[in-house]
């Protein structure tokens, strides 16, 4: 090759680093646009929170006045809801969760932006940082790429299940991210099942992930093949979030036999879930409502002696672990206030804001 060829290719070689650094400006540029418009919606959300609480304290009271209570009746079994919360009566069930459904319909489904910023180089200060450049969008492919692994997954461990149900708790658990990147795929998928479809189908699945553990542990005294929530998990902070408390519970689980010990991780675990100074408060709403698979072991299973008769929590555990697994015959505040009907009631206001909502583009 000739000194001319070498210039040639010099001067190409340059022209496509122009080009390169032409494209990184142009998407910067954008990215400030998208960190602009995120900043003034935090504004606007912020008064949305403040009107939410009226409106949900205004909800108790049309709530209240329409009589509805839970009244044990030791002569009859109650009536037990499909939801995967456990057994709780239909009574109940209103009279706690209504309120807040009576809410989100008298704000207008006012809906949470995420913590988290998914543009720009870094999500958070906790967090692995993510650049424009190796963002993968959560786009309908991925998505459903997603939900064959776990169907692959359930079909080889034998477990039943309705495929759709599968795709309504993917999306409640990756609702935030999927908010993000590709809000038709909310849309397409509320037209074709309705929401409430979408939240029966999802909890029943839930539901029936937590009887397989729980056969699992009955079966072999181990939680080593337990259904794993963090496979659900497509963003990969989120993930790795998901999977640290996987690791905490099944640590809780093979310190059974050793009440003081479990207990005291038990402690660490709930009360790291409920600090707001801690890695998990940055946490999303959807992969707290699958975390709901995650912790129930802790109530159902380690915290029961072999038969599942005597309680082995302590006073403290007692109450802490009632805002994040739920049982009949708990306090009310414990359902209403909790930390997983507050994630549920935070993805459902997602899928209620898009509804209506259709994308031209993705």
């Amino acid at each position: 090759m000739s000194r001319l060829d070498d210039l040639d290719s010099m001067i190409s070689n340059l022209d496509e680093e122009e080009k390169e650094n032409l494209e990184k400006a142009k998407r910067a540029a954008e990215e400030k646009i998208r960190a602009e418009q995120a900043a003034e919606a935090a504004k606007i959300n912020k008064a949305k929170i403040e009107e939410a609480k009226a409106k949900y304290q205004e909800a108790q009271n049309i709530v209240g006045s329409l009589g509805i209570k839970y009244e044990e009746d030791t002569n009859v079994q109650p009536k037990k809801s499909q939801n995967f919360l456990g057994n709780v009566s239909n009574l109940r069930f209103a009279s706690g969760f209504l309120a807040g459904v009576v809410a989100l319909s008298l704000l207008g489904g006012a809906y949470l932006l995420g913590r988290k910023s998914y543009t720009g180089t870094i999500r958070n200060s906790n967090s692995i940082s993510q650049t424009v450049d190796d963002y993968e969008e959560l786009t309908d492919e991925k998505f459903y790429e997603l939900c064959d692994s776990l169907k692959k997954d359930y079909q080889n461990r034998g477990i039943y299940f309705y495929e759709e149900d599968v795709e309504k708790f993917v999306l409640m658990s990756n609702i935030n991210r999927i908010a993000v990147d590709n809000k038709e795929l909310i849309s397409d998928m509320i037209a074709t099942y309705s929401i409430e479809d979408i939240t029966n189908g999802a909890s029943s699945l839930m539901s029936t992930l937590v009887n397989y553990n729980n056969k699992v542990f009955d079966d072999t005294k181990s939680n080593a093949g337990f259904v794993l929530i963090s496979n659900a998990i497509f963003d990969p902070e989120e993930k790795r979030m998901t999977q640290k408390i996987e690791s905490m519970v099944n640590e809780i689980g093979n310190s059974m036999g050793d009440n003081k010990k479990m207990n005291q991780l038990i402690y660490e675990l709930l009360v790291g879930l409920k600090e707001a100074t801690t890695d998990f408060s940055q946490l999303e709403d959807g992969t707290k409502y699958a975390l709901g698979v995650t912790l129930r072991p802790i109530r159902e299973i380690y915290g029961k002696d072999e038969c599942r008769v005597i309680v082995t929590l302590d006073n403290k555990n007692t109450e802490l672990i009632k805002s994040f697994v739920s049982e009949f015959g708990d306090e009310e505040e414990y359902y209403s206030n909790g930390w997983w009907t507050g994630a549920y009631q935070q993805v459902y206001a997602v899928l209620n804001e898009n509804q209506n909502c259709k994308t031209l583009t993705k």
